[in-house]
């Protein structure tokens, strides 16, 4: 049974919006597009404190996690009942860059200010 609702942020909402980077991806590769929609629907049927701790890395803000997955990386928040997918990058190394870093911190700051009705 599913316990969290998932969310991907738009171009509407974000730069470098996750939904249009697996649109790209699709073209690509529909096989790594089903490695990261499986390992997301998969933690939406667990209870937080049960998704394993092997997929994640530290948090780089207070809400916002990072999630490995395949060959990328996924930033992501919970906000009540539902996960929200700030920003996806292909992995480039085996630590994250600081660009990606930060864009999915401004990306995670901008969902914020959109959902108070902010622009």
């Amino acid at each position: 049974m599913r316990i969290w609702n998932l969310f991907y942020c738009t171009s509407e909402i974000v730069k470098d919006s996750p939904a249009e980077f697996l649109d790209q991806l699709r073209k690509d590769s529909i096989h790594e597009v089903a490695i990261i929609k499986r390992r997301l629907y998969d933690i939406c049927e667990l209870e937080r404190q049960n998704w394993p701790h092997t997929w994640f890395e530290q948090p780089i803000t207070k809400n916002n996690l990072q999630l490995t997955t395949g060959n990328h990386r996924v930033y992501l928040g919970t906000y009540g009942s539902e996960i929200v997918v700030f920003f996806i990058c292909r992995k480039k190394g085996r630590k994250a860059k600081p660009f990606d870093l930060n864009r999915a911190v401004i990306n995670q700051e901008a969902y914020e200010a959109w959902k108070r009705g902010e622009k």
